[in-house]
């Protein structure tokens, strides 16, 4: 009889401390929005309860879902639901560069009554926003020049040609890896270096283009 009365209480304990183990680290539904790479780790957020604290975890990789390379640090949009949507409150949080590709832990404040799901979001800003943010400004500076559309045109296209000028090629083809300067008797000679194209300018426009192979 003892030793029965004495197996029921072990088992009452540990079923109490399966309850609570459980209970410490309760999942809330989270609904991603992040457009972020997470590998084969979800984002999940977890209910600490012995200090009412909501704990996100998972993995945040370097690249989006469509393969783009993020450049910064991400900020993390966190809005707390309740079961039929409503908004309970938002919280943000950063996440650095370099925490990125590796597991993720960070607290997002205390979790609230009638919490149901959390929805996450995010601010980034990868490698094809700063492309495209450098490609419209460098569209916008050829556009606002006195040059004729077919020259603006070329140097859009990024082209080379006998003729432009420094201003061109610095704008069609960027800053040049390396730059030779001669003085002689008919004036200012210049060798610009770009990988496999050299342009040569005689005071400031080009009059000869050479090319490896």
């Amino acid at each position: 009889m003892f030793l029965r009365l004495v197996l029921r209480t072990m088992s009452v304990i540990a079923a109490c401390t399966l309850l609570v183990a459980v209970a410490s680290a309760a999942e809330i539904e989270v609904i991603d929005l992040t457009g972020i790479d997470t590998g084969y780790i979800d984002l999940r957020v977890q209910v600490d309860d012995k200090h009412s604290l909501l704990v996100l975890t998972g993995k945040l990789n370097s690249r989006t879902v469509t393969g783009e390379r993020i450049v910064g640090n991400v900020i993390l949009k966190i809005t707390l639901e309740d079961a039929n949507g409503n908004r309970l409150d938002s919280r943000q949080i950063t996440v650095s560069a370099g925490n990125l590709d590796e597991a993720l832990s960070k607290k997002i404040g205390n979790t609230l009554p009638g919490l149901s799901r959390v929805r996450v979001e995010s601010q980034k800003v990868t490698q094809a926003d700063i492309d495209r943010s450098r490609r419209k400004a460098r569209e916008a500076a050829i556009r606002a020049t006195g040059w004729s559309k077919e020259i603006k045109a070329r140097v859009i296209r990024g082209e080379a040609w006998i003729g432009m000028t420094r201003e061109q090629a610095r704008l069609s083809l960027g800053e040049p890896s390396n730059v030779i300067e001669t003085i002689t008797s008919a004036g200012r000679r210049e060798l610009w270096s770009y990988n496999n194209l050299y342009l040569y300018f005689d005071n400031g426009v080009a009059t000869m283009i050479q090319q490896s192979r």
